[in-house]
């Protein structure tokens, strides 16, 4: 229940932006592109204001149930006198007369936003890097009321972009359990079907081309996939929308291509500004995706040889600089760097080691060849007659082989090709066709502006086999591209188009295998708890284990001993149902620069090594005696998971941390 009240903010937020985005325009279409500005205005200062009472309760070391509904239920009575002293009822919301065809159009839309919908609130959180670093890190913010740094095995939890996983900790504080995790993904992609349809229009797209936008955002298999998981893709993508949809012209160019956006409206700058800043606090691959269109921006604002020319540039940075600020400043603090951390290994250096015209080519065939089914041996053969390796160790993720997939179903791996072919046709048709750049200037920027990001993401960052995910902001800022040019083609050619990507979508819904919503394990029929494991039955059966014997020992200060990349996650809800009130959890094995924040006064009666290396198994056997319970684990290669209990129950002694 108390899990509303954040809802209940953002929708009040939603109606006054109404008001102040109201048009004199008496068509129908006017009134629904100004509510669909207030949804997204209303989503940014709510992200905005999310963070900041964060960093302020955190600094207090309040980041808990009372502080933080106290901060959500703060702003609802400004915001209902603000709302009271507009003049003029409730807004109310006049659709645009459609057609029988843009209604089946809507209703494609809304039935892969429904399903999508089901599925993020029936299953639990069960993906990889969820059970590794996204989640674990909401529990140990909830546990020690604070965003500060602490020991941790795994140094993802410290220096990643946090702001999706800010928005979990609230949920998790105020509703006591993980109900709404997967949600965060979920309305981040509703609403980036939004703003694609805003940027569409500002492109120059009917409703047709705006839904038909929409239609090819959410058809997007790793968007469907993406949007019932925690993640974080979609999350950025959502404010890397935003600002696009949101950034204001600067002087007219001489070129005299059209500009996007709104002109003129200080509140939309504003939102551009908190939606920049939101978006590389959501994931740093923003950076990439934004900068051209941001440097574009500066360009038109530096033309104008004005003073005031300069103040959305510094609107812009400063919202950035101050909503980035705690994160920046405890990266730096920690890692002596604000964003790429030093000295953590092979495994955290996502840059290239080297540069150049072959790394931006090779980088673009091989994250291509993601999406295009075929398309290695072409990749491979054009790397050879180049004089490039495909798998220099230089420009791709360690231990990463560039060889073809299975195709299969996977939020981590799966490519979205028929979007991508339609993408690569656009391309083709604003790049050999002179009159239609000409009739769609802002239309072809847009397409530039987007290859440039593009450009950038693959010259910079090494490649991986997962990085298909990683191009979903990519993908939705094309999708108004896509559907603008859609819309100028035979009505017959679109809906073969459409029914196409319809068809491919399908399965990405109704065969997702870590949330699946049919046969035996079926996210309506497992509990919760078994979902979390369906990737992992070995790991959930010592888990469970592990639940039974600390709740029997009572034992209310659990150690951790794990390496890199484990899963912690679902320790977290087992040791919390052992022991409901007191339940303290901290890492013994950092191996990291987090090991200075260890708390010398934390001493654990009972100690969960996962994959336990047989130092490991040395020092606790020494310390506790044989261990009280041995699993095996789910994947080759690796050592069992041992559980070590104080055998005269809790104890105040101190063990050291555990040596890599």
């Amino acid at each position: 229940m108390f899990a509303a009240v954040p809802i209940l903010v953002w929708l009040i937020a939603a109606i006054i932006f109404r008001r102040l985005l109201c048009t004199r325009k008496r068509d129908g279409g006017g009134r629904l592109d100004d509510w669909i500005g207030a949804l997204l205005l209303a989503s940014v200062a709510w992200g905005a204001y999310l963070t900041l009472i964060s960093e302020a309760l955190s600094l207090a070391g309040a980041l808990r149930f009372g502080p933080v509904l106290a901060s959500w239920m703060a702003p609802i009575p400004v915001l209902i006198w603000l709302q009271r002293r507009r003049r003029g009822g409730m807004a109310s919301l006049e659709l645009p007369s459609l057609t029988p065809i843009q209604i089946g159009l809507v209703a494609i839309v809304a039935l892969f936003v429904a399903a999508t919908g089901i599925v993020a609130a029936v299953s639990a959180p069960n993906t990889w890097d969820s059970m590794t670093y996204h989640l674990p890190r909401v529990m140990h913010w909830a546990q020690n009321g604070s965003l500060a740094h602490y020991p941790t095995h795994e140094p993802r939890q410290l220096y990643m972009s946090p702001w999706a996983e800010l928005a979990a900790t609230h949920f998790q504080i105020l509703s006591g359990g993980d109900r709404f995790a997967n949600l965060i993904q979920w309305f981040a992609m509703a609403g980036g079907l939004l703003a694609v349809g805003r940027i569409a229009g500002n492109l120059g797209a009917g409703t047709s081309g705006r839904l038909l936008a929409a239609l090819t955002a959410v058809t997007l298999p790793v968007s469907l996939l993406q949007a019932v998981s925690t993640q974080t893709d979609h999350v950025a993508g959502f404010f890397v929308l935003c600002t696009v949809a949101f950034l204001p012209r600067g002087p007219a160019p001489a070129t005299g291509l059209r500009p996007w956006g709104i002109a003129g409206k200080t509140k939309h700058l504003w939102g551009a500004a908190g939606a920049t800043a939101l978006a590389v606090l959501a994931k740093a691959t923003a950076y990439f995706f934004l900068a051209p269109f941001l440097a574009v921006f500066a360009w038109r604002q530096l033309r104008g040889a004005r003073l005031a020319a300069l103040r959305p540039l510094l609107v812009l940075g400063s919202t950035v600089l101050i909503l980035n600020l705690g994160h920046y400043a405890r990266n730096f603090e920690l890692f002596d760097s604000p964003l790429q951390p030093r000295g953590l290994g092979p495994y955290h250096q996502y840059a290239n080691e080297t540069f150049g015209p072959g790394v931006t080519v090779s980088g673009f065939a091989r994250g291509a060849a993601l999406h295009l089914p075929g398309a290695h041996e072409t990749v491979r053969a054009l790397h050879g007659a180049l004089g490039l390796d495909p798998e220099d160790p230089r420009t791709t993720w360690p231990d990463a082989r560039f060889e073809p997939a299975p195709a299969r179903v996977h939020e981590d791996f799966s490519g979205n090709p028929p979007h991508g072919l339609l993408i690569l046709g656009c391309l083709l048709a604003l790049s050999c066709s002179r009159a239609l750049r000409a009739r769609e200037p802002g239309l072809a920027l847009h397409a530039l502006l987007t290859v440039v990001a593009v450009l950038l993401f693959v010259s910079v960052l090494k490649w991986t086999p997962w990085s298909a995910r990683l191009h979903l902001p990519i993908f939705l800022l094309f999708a108004p591209v896509v559907g603008t040019l859609l819309e100028r083609l035979p009505r017959l050619v679109w809906l073969v188009l459409t029914a196409v990507l319809v068809a491919w979508a399908v399965p990405f819904v109704a065969s997702n295998p870590l949330h699946p919503v049919r046969g035996p394990d079926n996210v309506f029929s497992v509990p919760r708890a078994r979902q979390a494991f369906l990737a992992r039955p070995l790991l959930g059966e010592f888990y469970r284990g592990v639940e039974e014997r600390i709740a029997a020992a009572g034992c209310s200060r659990v150690g951790l001993a794990a390496p890199p990349d484990s899963w912690e996650y679902p320790l977290w809800n087992h040791l919390r149902r052992a022991v409901p009130s007191a339940m303290r959890v901290e890492s013994l094995a950092a191996g990291n620069a987090s090991a200075k924040l260890a708390d010398p006064a934390f001493g654990p009666c009972a100690v969960v090594c996962v994959n336990c290396i047989p130092p490991w198994q040395e020092q606790y056997r020494t310390r506790f005696g044989e261990p009280v319970l041995a699993g095996a684990d789910d994947l080759a290669g690796r050592y069992e998971h041992l559980l070590f209990v104080e055998p005269s129950g809790p104890a105040d002694g101190k063990i050291p941390a555990s040596s890599d």
